[in-house]
């Protein structure tokens, strides 16, 4: 099983990131995995670092795809709850 840092997630985590952190937990006993590491003065999820394979970083986002109005370049468009919102395109955000 992999060593996670810290080895719980906090409340405030959402239900994809528990469902990656619980995918997470999983790899080899080598591999190590940060939850909201600071990196730059940036947040990502998950740092996982693989010592054969190298660094991951994953933004989870919990978007379900009948929830999502329009993607441009630099835009998100989807409905939760009756409620339209607006993100980062992820990859625009990864690059950031």
């Amino acid at each position: 099983m992999a060593q996670i840092v810290p080895d719980f997630l906090p409340d405030h985590a959402t239900d994809g990131e528990r469902a990656v952190h619980a995918r997470l937990q999983s790899l080899a006993d080598d591999v190590l995995v940060f939850y909201e590491p600071i990196v730059k003065r940036r947040y990502p999820d998950f740092v996982v670092i693989h010592p054969r394979l190298g660094v991951l970083v994953i933004e989870v986002k919990d978007w379900r795809a009948g929830w999502i109005r329009s993607v441009s370049l630099d835009k998100v468009e989807y409905v939760v709850s009756g409620q339209e919102r607006t993100d980062h395109h992820p990859v625009k955000q990864a690059r950031q």
